[in-house]
């Protein structure tokens, strides 16, 4: 038996040797087992609780750094940042026939290209209209069956990388389900309307798939879109949610149109606890756990 690379030998002799948080004394007790000597040693009878009373104080301000200081700062950041932060309940341009950015990357054409090879048609190319910051491409798709709308996402935010591909598919019980291949499109809906899985994929076949298999475990209803007013239905499904959140109280809108708006404070705070804890877990399982929330 090895404490910390030192091996204790047997024979009762006083170990000299420090180990941290375990004061060794003397072997308690030899086990022998498939012919190997074990040794245990506890200390001594009136030591054996030393460790407890000598704690390791670097590992405790460790501990409590990554567990606690850790995590609520995060979710103050992110509190803070869905009270200021201008949302668009429709965040997506006129469309075009290319991107209206240079795609350095190469990831949106790619991901546009396998959904093209799938048979899903190209309904146009979108800038993020929050410019100069928001340099954004999306590549609005639909299935030929049009029952998944796909928004493919290219670009940065002010200096961040931002990317993403995520299909969507309404139900006639009012319910989406979402399926997205980055985590950056996977954002907890507070109303619970809105369901999205995490699969971390490298082919958009994989990912529809994946998608299918959802609304299959389901039971999904499946409303269609109707051909030619894919955009305005989708667009009609955002404004909608974010109607209800406005009516619960958790956002508010910050024009008359109400076409933009950001977080209450209770809703900011409940958005930054449920996107940390789940995507926290999500990240590390790669959408094994909370697979749709």
């Amino acid at each position: 038996m090895v404490f910390n690379g030192w091996t204790p030998r047997c024979g009762g002799r006083t170990a000299q040797r420090a180990v941290p948080t375990l004061i060794i004394r003397h072997h308690h007790f030899l086990k022998k087992r498939n012919g190997n000597i074990f040794a245990v040693d506890i200390g001594s009878q009136e030591d054996k609780f030393a460790a407890f009373r000598e704690p390791n104080r670097h590992m405790t301000s460790a501990h409590i750094i990554v567990y606690i200081v850790m995590p609520v700062f995060f979710i103050a950041l992110i509190t803070v940042t869905g009270r200021l932060e201008k949302r668009l309940v429709w965040q997506y341009g006129d469309l075009g026939t290319q991107p209206p950015y240079p795609d350095v990357a190469g990831y949106a054409e790619q991901w546009t290209n396998q959904a093209l090879q799938c048979g899903f048609i190209l309904l146009g190319w979108a800038p993020d209209p929050r410019t100069p910051n928001y340099r954004q491409n999306y590549a609005l798709l639909v299935s030929p069956e049009r029952d998944c709308f796909v928004v493919v996402c290219s670009g940065n935010i002010f200096t961040l990388k931002s990317q993403g591909v995520t299909i969507h598919t309404p139900t006639q019980n009012g319910k989406v389900y979402y399926t997205t291949a980055n985590q950056n499109g996977a954002q907890i809906d507070l109303l619970g309307h809105w369901m999205g899985q995490l699969t971390v994929v490298n082919t958009f076949q994989a990912l529809l798939q994946n998608h299918r298999d959802l609304l299959r475990d389901k039971g999904a209803m499946v409303q269609l879109f109707g051909e030619g007013h894919e955009v305005e239905e989708f667009k009609r499904l955002r404004a909608e949610r974010c109607e209800t959140m406005a009516r619960r109280g958790l956002i508010t809108f910050m024009d008359g149109m109400e076409t933009s708006w950001h977080f209450t404070l209770w809703g900011a705070l409940r958005h930054a606890v449920l996107n940390y804890t789940i995507g926290i877990v999500r990240g590390m399982t790669r959408g094994r756990v909370f697979r749709c929330v």
